[in-house]
This record gives C-alpha cells, sequence and structure tokens, in this order.
C-alpha cells in the first residue's frame, strides 16, 4: 500500500488544541447568562457528549432554554471561549506527529464538530494550515447541528467516499472517534487528558491504543501501517 493511501483523522478541540478547560470555563460563563449553576472540571468531563442537548441538560441548564434559546447559547458560549482562547495551545506532540505524518507521505485531516470558519482561524495562528489535507466540520450556518445530533462520522464516510484510501487511524478524546474508526475499519487511537475522564474508554469504548498526549503518534502510526502491509 503507498503511503499516501494511508490517513490520520485527527479531532480538533481536545487533540490539535489543549483547549478542554477552556471550553469548560465556556460552559460555565454560558450556563450563569441562563441562569443555570456553574459545575466542576471532573463534572462537565463526566458529562461530555453529542449531542450536547443531552449534556447540557445533565449539567442543569433548562430543557426549555435548550430549545427555545439555541442560538442563545451558541452565541453565549462563543463569546465566553473567544475571550479565554488566547492562551490555548496545540496540545503536547502535535508538531512532531504532524511533521512525521508528512515525512513518510500519509495524509492528515481533521474531524471536527467545530466550525471550518474557526478552525482555519486557529490553525493558521499556530502556523499548522499547510499539514492538513482537509478540514472535515462544521459550516457557519450549521452550528446548530451539535445540540441535536452526532453526525461528524457521516461526513468521514463521503469524504472516503472520493478518496482513494486503504487505512487509517482515528484520533480522539471522546468514545465517538473509536466508534467513528470502527465504522470506517480503521485503527482508533483514544488521548486523555482531554474532553472526557479516562473511565470513558473502558468496555465497549475501548480504543486500539489510549495514550496520554501525542508523542508516541510516530511509533503507533508506523505499527498500524506495518499491520496492514503484511
Amino acid at each position: 500500500m503507498r503511503p499516501d493511501k494511508f490517513v490520520i483523522v485527527f479531532d480538533y478541540n481536545g487533540v490539535i488544541l489543549e483547549d478542554a478547560k477552556h471550553h469548560w470555563r465556556a460552559f460555565n460563563g454560558m450556563a450563569e447568562k441562563v441562569g443555570a449553576k456553574p459545575v466542576s472540571y471532573a463534572e462537565y468531563r463526566l458529562a461530555f457528549r453529542i449531542p450536547l442537548k443531552e449534556m447540557y441538560a445533565d449539567l442543569g441548564i433548562c430543557k426549555k432554554v435548550i430549545a427555545e434559546r439555541t442560538d442563545d447559547l451558541h452565541r453565549f458560549f462563543g463569546e465566553a471561549y473567544n475571550g479565554s482562547n488566547q492562551g490555548v495551545c496545540p496540545r503536547r506532540g502535535v508538531i512532531q506527529a504532524l511533521s512525521y505524518i508528512k515525512g513518510q507521505g500519509h495524509k492528515a485531516i481533521i474531524l471536527s464538530n467545530h466550525t471550518k470558519e474557526d478552525i482555519r482561524k486557529q490553525l493558521k495562528r499556530f502556523d499548522l494550515d499547510n499539514c492538513f489535507s482537509a478540514v472535515l466540520a462544521n459550516g457557519h450556518d450549521e452550528h446548530q447541528d451539535i445540540m441535536y445530533k452526532a453526525g461528524k462520522g457521516k461526513r468521514l464516510e463521503n469524504w472516503l467516499k472520493n478518496h482513494h484510501v486503504r487505512g487509517g487511524i482515528v484520533v480522539g478524546d471522546t468514545p465517538e472517534e473509536v466508534h467513528i474508526a470502527r465504522g470506517c475499519g480503521f485503527f482508533s487511537m483514544g488521548l486523555t487528558g482531554g474532553f472526557c475522564l479516562p473511565a470513558a474508554f473502558k468496555g465497549e469504548n475501548e480504543p486500539d491504543f489510549l495514550r496520554k498526549d501525542l508523542r508516541p503518534m510516530p511509533a503507533i502510526i508506523a505499527e498500524c501501517y506495518k499491520r496492514l502491509q503484511l
């Protein structure tokens, strides 16, 4: 198999960016605006999942507010996140992993529930905008999608239909990416220290590899690619 037939699919928030705590702070800022109580970081990580409406309800946001003020919630969250994200930086090992992928001739893409516009801005800020073959994410007018459905796996499936890829790895910090990988017949790599607690990766959510950061990524890519060559 040629190297360019192998793709590494990265989730964005919590994987490329070290921003889980910023999301938690932004959630609490949003919650305050609609009269809900703040939650601890552990509570936020324990509840985190897509669709957001279920998570928000579990964390004390009134269901009527979720149903009737989706645009407000999105705006409040965005204002709080953008006001605190200047300290956000790439996760440990990101630069080395992307350099290895490029050197080996593999493809790297982003698969995210975030918006393309914001991802592109942040990639440019960190000088990573030329490291990815594609950014598969929501358009500006699709911000409500993650409130009601988990659909980024379908986005990857559609991309694969138009590209001659024969194998790959999906890297994420939630069980969602583990199941997306299985659906595509790819290897899965879970990252702890992101949006979910380590316990989230047990049982049916257990990935092929579980690491605390991306520094082991080159060795894992080499091992997976070798397996497909045998």
